[in-house]
């Protein structure tokens, strides 16, 4: 209902001067009046709320300006491999034992600053499912592969004799380095903190079949003595677990 100054419009056509007021209200004259202190109010709320953002453009802004621009699949194979390469560097220095040493190893890595496509594509989850903070994932078998663009058989690890003494009467045998073998990949956890763009991971494997044997010459002097080996680089066979 249309009003100018302190001059309500009635409904029937007449006026209603606040400046002036009648004697007596009619009913009409109080709608109108009522209908005047609704839509002050209704313009005071909206004044005080600041302007909703649409769901889509929150979660656009929780990803960073850098990764605005799309990813080729070359980049997100170069995040991969910078990935793997810091897994392989964890690995080096685990020590894989064949029979009823056999057990698994786990791999604990950091990759900072990774965009979220790259982070997409390992995680296996669309941005458009992720939560406001942190995304988690765990994977197992093939998807293993796929997340870290793994080829079969790409991590290797050291296989070794354990050292220790054997019987009373026996002396003790020394660790010794066997070969390396592929490591089979049990289960990888991810975790991935978007305002950071941190992911960190978990994996956890196991030697397979398929050792290949070291290739070591036998030392002379003392060392033969007790079967004594030098070792391809890999390790040393004084090393014990």
């Amino acid at each position: 209902m249309a009003s100018s100054g302190h001059v309500l419009a009635l409904a029937s056509g007449g006026a209603l001067d606040l400046d002036c007021l009648p004697r007596e209200a009619t009913l009409e004259m109080l709608q109108a009046c009522r209908d005047r202190i609704f839509a002050l109010e209704h313009e005071v709320r909206s004044a005080a709320e600041p302007p909703r953002t649409p769901a889509k453009a929150r979660a656009a802004s929780r990803v960073p300006a850098s990764s605005s621009k799309a990813m080729t699949k070359a980049q997100i194979g170069k995040e991969q491999k910078s990935i793997v390469k810091e897994i392989k560097k964890k690995i080096t220095p685990l020590k894989f034992h064949t029979g009823w040493d056999k057990v698994s190893r786990e791999v604990k890595f950091a990759a900072d600053r990774l965009p979220p496509e790259a982070a997409e594509q390992i995680l296996g989850i669309s941005q458009d499912s992720w939560p406001a903070s942190t995304v988690t994932a765990n994977l197992g078998g093939n998807d293993i592969q796929r997340a870290l663009g793994l080829g079969d058989g790409e991590l290797q690890g050291s296989v070794w004799q354990k050292g220790g003494a054997i019987g009373r009467h026996f002396g003790a045998v020394k660790a010794m380095r066997l070969g390396h073998a592929p490591l089979e990949l049990e289960s990888l956890k991810l975790s991935y903190t978007i305002k950071s763009q941190r992911l960190t991971g978990s994996l956890v494997c196991v030697n397979g079949a398929g050792m290949v044997a070291s290739k070591k010459r036998r030392r002379g002097g003392a060392g033969a003595l007790f079967g004594g080996f030098e070792s391809d680089g890999f390790g040393s066979e004084d090393d014990f677990l």
